[in-house]
């Protein structure tokens, strides 16, 4: 261990020095001029938009080239590899009225979902999302003339979500904007004189609360994004991005500065990345961004250029429209350095990622590494690094390289060395918790041990710099007396 471990001072490029390739965020024109794309699939593979005047198409990282759809309109929305998309096409029973629809982009073929035999101008239902496998849609579909309900539909049918919100009944009007990739939770809203956020669950609604302080609980509010299995929420109430979890209510993300509203459409399935947009309409919108540790939500364009995409500068980012799943992709829609309106595909470096294998102690346990916060280069504290389920009541620190990732056999035990030489240590820790349970855990500010470290392994640290961390610990009874847990990898932001 101590070979490894021995503590090797550098010096690392400064702050002001362009960030690493490994590291830069990039923005890319999808090459369709006047395309408004508006969902991307939880994969990340697919997305789809809708030209200022034409019919619904889609873009695939396979063939990388938007196609169009027949007579699909509306807000389009797709699953996982384009196989499926949810859009508006004409009724068959009046073709001077639209109806939810799906289409198998294989075929070409569309398919009509069944409705409640009402509509309200020349709408009888409309389609505004998709779950992952394509087997379920959400949208609002028309109960009278002047009532609209959420609703969710597959094969076995239509369910009125409007009717599944414990105190309401039909003559109150609501609509599905958002259904997580697995199918299993819905957003959107319901109006009792103003909209508020809801979240059905198993087919039964409830409302997330409001950011307005004067009425927290009954407040105005929509939900327009779901993370993959429904944890986290998120959407505008009073005039302002919000993120919903139960463990954490409803979180303010802010507004822009100067910004009427500011609106948060989707999330990824950590809840770490947020995307949407800030303004009051599409002259005025900026898309926006927020990653876990930023206080409210930023500019995309700004992060984008700060996080050494060179181009970003030179395009208007309007909107915002979906993460990925794993966070890592983003579209929109903004304007090119041409003056064209465009969609886009943004890539992101991944903040923090869990790698390597970690070891199985004498007593079964296998710890696991995680950080929380924003691992910023401009912070003193706020990046938690912490290990669980390690063996109880022993001694163990955590140690961080900059050399990137490595895999080598840690003696004869289970474990692997994960962080290239050289390494620093941090202090020596108690795991705390009970003797030959798996309750220990370790936990370390990897930014306030910098801070308080002069001269540390990669001191000073930049935007976009690499940094690689693991934890070791005392497993007397193991082959080489010691164990080591997996590795966590994270890019530091300005």
């Amino acid at each position: 261990m101590q070979a490894h471990l021995l503590r090797f001072a550098c010096v690392l490029a400064p702050a002001a020095l362009a960030v690493p390739a490994s590291a830069q965020a990039t923005l890319t024109s999808l090459g369709a001029v006047n395309v408004r794309a508006s969902s991307m699939s939880d994969a990340g593979d697919a997305i789809a938009g809708t030209p200022t005047n034409g019919s619904t198409q889609y873009w695939t990282s396979l063939y990388p080239n938007f196609t169009g759809w027949g007579n699909g309109s509306g807000t389009p929305s797709i699953s996982n590899g384009g196989t499926w998309v949810s859009a508006n096409t004409p009724d068959p029973l009046n073709a001077n009225k639209e109806t939810a629809s799906r289409l198998v982009t294989s075929t070409g073929v569309w398919t009509v979902l069944p409705s409640l035999g009402a509509s309200s101008g020349a709408s009888v239902s409309t389609a505004s999302d998709i779950s992952a496998d394509g087997q379920k849609i959400v949208g609002l579909v028309w109960f009278n003339a002047g009532t609209a309900h959420a609703f969710e539909w597959t094969s076995a049918g239509l369910v009125d979500l409007g009717l599944q919100v414990p105190g309401f009944n039909y003559s109150y009007s609501s609509r599905a904007n958002s259904v997580s990739a697995d199918g299993a939770t819905v957003v959107g809203w319901l109006s009792s004189g103003s909209r508020r956020a809801v979240r059905w669950n198993g087919g039964l609604g409830s409302f997330l609360g409001s950011l307005d302080t004067s009425n927290p609980i009954y407040g105005a509010g929509e939900c327009y994004g779901v993370s993959r299995d429904g944890t986290f929420v998120c959407g505008t109430s009073a005039q302002k991005a919000f993120l919903w979890s139960a463990a954490t209510g409803m979180r303010d993300l802010g507004k822009l500065a100067g910004a009427a509203s500011g609106f948060a459409m989707s999330v990824s399935a950590d809840g770490r990345t947020v995307v949407g947009w800030s303004g009051a309409n599409v002259f005025d919108a900026q898309a926006v961004i927020w990653r876990e540790g930023m206080t409210q939500v930023e500019s995309l364009q700004s992060y984008l250029t700060a996080n050494g995409d060179p181009n970003a500068a030179s395009w208007t980012l309007r909107y915002a429209y979906d993460v990925s799943g794993d966070g890592s992709r983003i579209t929109g829609w903004g304007i090119d350095p041409t003056g064209a309106l465009q969609p886009y595909l943004v890539t992101l470096p991944p903040q923090v990622a869990a790698y390597c294998t970690a070891g199985t102690t004498t007593n079964g346990c296998v710890p696991a590494i995680a950080g929380s916060g924003l691992p910023s280069a401009s912070q003193t504290s706020g990046f938690t690094i912490s290990v669980t389920q390690v063996e109880g009541q022993q001694s163990g620190l955590l140690f961080y390289g900059v050399g990137g990732q490595v895999a080598f056999p840690w003696g004869g035990s289970s474990s692997f060395f994960c962080v290239k030489s050289p390494t620093e240590r941090t202090p020596v820790q108690n795991s705390g918790g009970t003797l030959a349970a798996c309750d220990g855990t370790f936990s370390t500010d990897w930014l306030a041990y910098i801070a308080a470290t002069p001269g540390a392994l990669g001191t000073p640290f930049g935007a976009g710099d690499l940094v690689n961390a693991q934890a070791w610990f005392r497993d007397p009874p193991s082959p080489k007396t010691t164990m080591l847990s997996n590795a966590l990898e994270f890019v530091l932001q300005p």
